[in-house]
């Protein structure tokens, strides 16, 4: 679609192409194939941005998360879908239509004329918050459970490499470096 009004964008001296994904900047549990697609499309806006700027068009991605429209209200409305959803949203509530719109409209006028190859978030901080609770979980699973993860997870994977080891002596898990057992309460004493 962006290829085919190419043409008519550059043609009007200010072209604006704004995407909307969600799943492309965080798991939503509809699958990974959608996923794929939406973080491809948020790849695209930034391409787009770069190629297309010399033509005065700009790209940039609205990402928002649960917002009432007739699509969403199907889902919100089964169930605990409505409760789930406000639990994961820092605001405690879901968006309505304008806020999104608003954003949408906003990187259209000319006061956005230098953003461009943004993913920006109308989220309600679901993002964010959702991303760092379950990173601090691993985190803190991991420095608890140590030896069990070793015992769960060290060990076999190393039993199915074909040289029967990790290269390396320590496991990287949801962005901490953490060391073997040997040396975990040197490693752990340096941060409490």
């Amino acid at each position: 679609m962006s290829q085919l009004t190419y043409p008519l964008l550059g043609a009007s001296g200010e072209g604006n192409i704004v995407f909307i994904s969600v799943a492309g900047v965080t798991c939503i549990n509809i699958g990974s194939i959608y996923g794929a697609t939406k973080a491809a499309m948020n790849q695209l806006t930034k391409n787009l941005a770069c190629e297309w700027a010399k033509d005065n068009i700009r790209s940039n991605c609205v990402v928002p998360w649960a917002t009432r429209t007739p699509l969403a209200e199907s889902y919100l409305s089964h169930g605990d879908n409505l409760k789930y959803v406000i639990s994961r949203t820092p605001i405690g509530r879901v968006a309505e239509p304008n806020e999104v719109s608003s954003l949408v409209a906003f990187l259209c006028l000319p006061a956005a004329s230098y953003i461009t190859g943004q993913a920006i978030c109308v989220d309600g901080g679901f993002t964010d918050v959702y991303y760092l609770k379950k990173q601090a979980k691993i985190a803190i699973v991991a420095l608890l459970n140590f030896a069990d993860f070793e015992e769960s997870f060290i060990k076999p994977a190393m039993s199915r490499t074909p040289i029967g080891r990790i290269a390396e002596p320590s496991v990287f898990i949801g962005g901490i470096l953490m060391p073997t057992s040997s040396s975990l309460h040197n490693w752990a004493s340096r941060f409490c």
